[in-house]
């Protein structure tokens, strides 16, 4: 069958589905499993930031000559990847998980980092029509996977838990129905996709040249990023402007599940599934369409402060659940909207300055996308302690008062942006 034959329609909905569910069992899954399954928080953060670590290949794996020659094989060889950590996951569940499920995890994490790069450099090969057609498609069913995965099936999970009362079978079959239908998806993909073109040959270099040659393009790439004007205080924007959001993103799940004697919301599993997996979710897609849209009509620098701002002071709502010992489920979901409302409205601006910084010079990407891989997972290794030290109260004052940081790097960065 030929490529023509293969129309967008069979694959572009489904793979892009599929894309979001691996994002959402590795930042949010995977620390609800560890909650559900007794570990202490600061063990949980720093292997969720283990987790997320991994992620630094990303950008040079995009970047690969063999996967811009071959997507379609990338793809199948995620989901296969995926497969694999998540039926790893449903055998080893209750038995040396501590152990065995940071390196399944972490399989599903190289799983899914060959998944979404090769899933946009396939896309990529559409026709600017077809790619403009289904823009809105694309990015409908990647919100639509998020949400099957950080709602429904957290709620799922949650119900499992509730019938059987028994919290580590209730995940593992979860693991076994997620593993299924990937293993689905694997299969379904490897008729639906389009082939291999047999063009862009790769040229005569052993993979030693090959590697020797990428890494030194890439040191080159980083001197001559690190030469532009204001590169240092782009650079450090990227770094600390997510600071508190790495603080406390990792946390809330955390936190919404504590009973309220040790200053959580105390919240059910399927109880966070609705308000953080779906009203959250929801409220962070609404804040960044209109962060993205008043970017669009007013310009950056107009909003940069206040959007700075947003990313760590709407944490106060979840100070005053923890301080009052709110159980009110309506109460803690409007706190939960809020926060995750006015974060989608800051991280735009975040997303608005990595495109601007980069605009025309798509090489410097890839360290822009390490800086931020950072600036995101670092934080994470001191949150669950902070947290379990200090407790609750404190840990949400220290992360408003790291709202200081993404405002001083928003102010370092002004006169190099242009609206």
């Amino acid at each position: 069958m030929s490529q023509k034959e293969k129309s967008p329609w069979l694959w572009v909905p489904t793979l892009f589905f599929t894309d979001a569910v691996p994002y959402v069992i590795l930042t949010l899954l995977c620390v609800i499993y560890y909650k559900r399954t007794g570990i202490s928080h600061t063990e949980i953060t720093c292997m969720a930031s283990l987790i997320l670590i991994t992620w630094l290949i990303k950008p040079i794996v995009a970047e690969s000559r063999i996967l811009k020659r071959a997507a379609r094989y990338f793809i199948l060889l995620g989901q296969a990847c995926i497969t694999t950590g998540l039926l790893g996951l449903y055998f080893t569940a209750g038995s040396w998980y501590k152990t065995t499920s940071l390196l399944l995890f972490c399989l599903i994490s190289i799983g899914y980092i060959f998944h979404a790069t090769a899933t946009q450099v396939l896309y990529a090969t559409l026709n600017t029509v077809d790619r403009k057609f289904f823009q809105s498609l694309s990015n409908a069913s990647y919100r639509l996977g998020t949400l099957a995965a950080a709602g429904i099936l957290v709620m799922f999970v949650g119900g499992m838990e509730t019938m059987s009362r028994k919290v580590t079978s209730s995940w593992s079959m979860v693991f076994l129905i997620l593993a299924g239908c990937f293993l689905a998806s694997l299969i379904y993909h490897a008729f639906a996709l389009p082939p291999r073109k047999s063009t862009d040959l790769l040229p005569e270099e052993s993979v030693a040249e090959r590697l020797k040659n990428r890494g030194a393009g890439i040191l080159a790439t980083f001197r001559e990023l690190t030469e532009q004007q204001g590169a240092n205080a782009a650079l450090l924007f990227l770094l600390f402007y997510p600071l508190p959001q790495a603080l406390i993103t990792i946390i809330t799940p955390l936190f919404l599940l504590d009973p309220v004697s040790r200053g959580g919301a105390a919240l059910s599993t399927q109880e966070l599934g609705l308000c953080y997996g779906t009203i959250g979710l929801i409220a962070l897609s609404a804040g960044s369409i209109i962060g993205i849209k008043t970017i669009k009509q007013e310009g950056l620098t107009t909003h940069l402060k206040t959007m700075a701002l947003c990313m760590s002071f709407p944490c106060l709502g979840y100070l005053l659940v923890s301080l009052l010992s709110i159980e009110h489920f309506a109460l803690v979901s409007l706190f939960v909207f809020a926060e995750r409302f006015f974060y989608g409205f800051g991280f735009a601006a975040y997303v608005r300055f990595l495109r601007f910084f980069c605009a025309g010079k798509a090489h410097y990407y890839t360290w822009c996308s390490i800086y931020a891989t950072l600036g995101f997972s670092l934080p994470g290794f001191i949150a669950g302690f902070l947290q379990e030290t200090l407790g609750y109260p404190v840990f949400f004052v220290i992360v408003i008062a790291t709202g200081i940081v993404p405002l001083a790097v928003s102010s370092k960065i002004m006169k190099t942006i242009h609206k």
